[in-house]
């Protein structure tokens, strides 16, 4: 069982379920690695896997749009470039680096539903049934106007991203654009890129010489504003180039063939391949042609991949995604989330449990494919960790004899001598009773638990989201990331009334989904301190997701508090399931509060 697990449970349970996505944790890496350069489709989490390949990113430094930020950033779909290591087998590695950037951002243009295509300001958008949606179910769902961010294999000369995936962004990102081109007419302050004029003049030059931006230079453009007329402003200007590798250098690409001349002369994904003396799985060098959806394996000799195999693409094989995590969000086997991804498991096949037994923070490994928003699994399997004494088990007590001989999810189970009893005592351990354990398996197989939390439900709510509100409407319901929100005469209020309810106000909200609007049961509104520490947020709860100091996730948030004052214990005391305080002087940036005082609770 690998180490990721190890992670998850470390401690007690989680006390928080998230709509926002995670990844990171560890993995079983074995055998030889060397170094490697990966780049690729992010299809799971659990750590991140890129081309099939499990990158265990808890130490990596991962960048989106040339941003540091923290591994549940990233987002199922997304084109990610990952240099580390790697097995001898190609099947685990570890990351140093995970690299995204946004292929394309704006308005849409137009839409053919009849080729698959949307544009953005003269960039062609290509969709397949891979292409993960969020915001959106499908192209059909998409709309003239909608603001929408694009991550895929992009063609720079053609101006064309065959899309891995499209988010509908929510109404403040809207104005935040990425797009890319030839810059052409270069002046000292000025270009043009397609038909807008680009005024560079304050922007960030990322990537470029001493002669700065020359003309004809292929360039990634990013703004904070819309374009006004045809003149954009540009906050950073990112030259388009390979990457400077060491030749034999392992490495790998996915995606669409492109400037096909021969077998040894080629593009994928903007990347030159030369395939000579490569063998093919699934296929022969004859299936090779524009378009040809590929994975490249070999190794980096004078600027190109000199392939050793090449994998025609099979969608029910690499295009299958991989979840490790806890279920969160649950309402039926047909709609849960796991590290934040909608999970739809219910033509699945069950392995150690059976759907009935799916419920929140259930460990699971899900196996299926993307269908537009939501991954329709194939496969489900309950996990646990077998191995020393951070093991973890969920589930509903039956065959209750006594608190020495129980069973739970149709494992057998004793409690240990010195057991912590959380949100109830022994007498609540009873036949139907919800509980999450931790402990070990002992040599006869019985899971002997060292901390037992009852009825975890009254700990969890069913679902909770945090963010900044939006469109507030005079009935009370308001848009949260994206989703709507309504209140009612039975929502609770914390730390402020319905008359706080305004844009730009940030918020925790918990209750339940049905039809994908979200019920408000409470609306809490961050703590506000004369400590400057705390002036824009007080959380108090329960850690979970825990990868690094920098990297951990409390009330369904991700929080880095590597800068952060710690009272009551130190920074290596923290873990999944340790009870603490944090609060801040900012508001989540690019996802992540940054924590300027972490106190430990006792509980």
């Amino acid at each position: 069982m690998n180490t990721f697990f190890q992670r998850v449970v470390a401690g007690v349970a989680v006390a928080a379920t998230a709509l926002l996505v995670a990844c990171g944790g560890g993995s079983d890496a074995s055998g030889g690695t060397a170094e490697a350069t990966y780049q690729g489709t992010v299809s799971g989490f659990g750590s991140v896997i890129v081309n099939g390949v499990r990158f265990d990113d808890s130490t990596a430094q991962i960048t989106v749009d040339d941003a540091v930020v923290s591994a549940g950033t990233l987002k199922l779909g997304m084109r990610a470039d990952v240099t580390g290591t790697v097995s001898a087998d190609d099947s685990t590695g570890s990351a140093s680096s995970c690299t995204v950037d946004t292929s394309v951002r704006g308005a849409v243009a137009s839409i053919d539903a009849s080729t698959n295509r949307f544009t953005i300001r003269g960039i062609a958008v290509q969709v397949d049934d891979k292409t993960v949606f969020e915001g959106a179910g499908n192209l059909a769902a998409l709309k003239v106007g909608d603001w929408v961010e694009v991550h895929g294999s992009v063609d720079f000369n053609l101006r064309v991203v065959q899309a891995t995936r499209v988010e509908v962004k929510p109404p403040e990102e809207v104005g935040r654009a990425v797009l890319f081109g030839k810059a052409t007419g270069v002046t000292a302050t000025t270009f043009t890129l397609g038909d807008l004029t680009v005024n560079y003049a304050a922007a960030r030059l990322i990537g470029f010489d001493a002669a700065g931006i020359t003309e004809g230079a292929i360039v990634r453009v990013r703004s904070n504003v819309s374009p006004v007329g045809n003149v954009l402003q540009a906050t950073a200007v990112k030259a388009v180039k390979a990457p400077r590798l060491t030749d034999g250098t392992p490495a790998a690409v996915e995606g669409r063939v492109q400037s096909f001349v021969s077998i040894g002369n080629f593009l994928v994904s903007g990347t030159a391949v030369d395939a000579t003396n490569a063998q093919f799985q699934f296929g022969s060098a004859a299936d090779l042609s524009e378009g040809k959806r590929v994975i490249v394996f070999g190794t980096l000799a004078n600027g190109k991949i000199v392939a050793s195999k090449i994998r025609i693409f099979r969608p029910d094989l690499d295009g299958e995604v991989r979840l490790i995590g806890m279920v969160s969000d649950y309402v039926s086997a047909a709609s849960f989330k796991v590290r934040g991804v909608a999970v739809d498991a219910s033509a699945a096949v069950f392995e150690d449990g059976t759907a009935a037994e799916l419920m929140n923070g259930r460990l699971v490994e899900i196996k299926g494919q993307s269908v537009g928003a939501v991954v329709k699994a194939t496969k489900v399997e309950f996990e646990e960790t077998k191995n020393g004494s951070n093991a973890v088990l969920t589930g509903v007590v039956s065959s209750f004899v006594s608190t020495a001989d129980f069973k739970v999810a149709g494992k057998a189970v004793k409690v240990a001598a010195d057991v912590r009893y959380i949100n109830g005592t022994a007498a609540d351990v009873i036949d139907g009773a919800s509980v999450w354990l931790t402990g070990s398996t002992d040599a006869a197989g019985v899971f002997v638990a060292k901390t037992v939390i009852v009825s975890p439900f009254r700990i969890i709510g069913p679902t909770q989201a945090a963010g900044t509100v939006a469109d507030v409407a005079a009935d009370g319901s308001f848009k949260l990331n994206g989703t709507l929100v309504t209140t009612s005469a039975t929502t609770r209020f914390i730390g402020g009334t319905a008359a706080n309810l305004v844009a730009g106000s940030w918020v925790v909200v918990t209750g339940k989904v049905t039809a994908g609007v979200l019920a408000a049961a409470t609306v809490t509104f961050p703590g506000q301190s004369g400590n400057d520490s705390c002036k824009a947020f007080k959380l108090e709860g329960q850690v979970y997701d825990y990868v690094s100091l920098s990297n951990f996730k409390l009330f369904g948030l991700t929080l880095d508090a590597s800068a952060a004052e710690i009272e009551g214990g130190v920074a290596a005391d923290l873990a999944n399931g340790k009870f603490v305080e944090a609060c801040g002087n900012e508001l989540p940036v690019a996802g992540v509060l940054k924590v300027l005082k972490l106190e430990f609770k006792a509980r």
